[in-house]
């Protein structure tokens, strides 16, 4: 039986960024099990304002919890520190999937 995630991802979003280094470290033993994994891009800007949610900026509590969250997810997936590139947010609707996961691997 073979099983398969879809990873909707925007690497404007750090934890789509963990998501996405964790399933390419893990590529080879997902796939001894039979599955295979599929990086979907999505622009997070759109679902905060259908959603109504707020990036983590515009809120005190979410940005200073996203801090301390940011340290304890770099620990446990073994990341280097992130910081925003220089152009940011980045316009990933208008790369392809390839170049997002080049943006995702930095």
């Amino acid at each position: 039986m073979t099983a398969k995630i879809d990873a909707w991802v925007d690497c404007n979003s750090p934890y789509s960024r963990f998501a996405f280094l964790h399933l390419r470290k893990y590529a080879k033993q997902l796939r001894q099990h039979g599955v295979e994994y599929e990086i979907q891009p999505v622009f997070i800007n759109g679902l905060n304002v259908g959603s109504g949610n707020k990036p983590p900026w515009m809120l005190p509590a979410k940005a200073s919890y996203g801090k301390f969250d940011a340290q304890r997810a770099q620990k446990y997936f073994g990341t280097k520190p992130m910081s925003p590139p220089e152009e940011f947010p980045i316009k990933s609707l208008l790369v392809g999937v390839g170049q997002a996961e080049d943006s995702c691997d930095r």
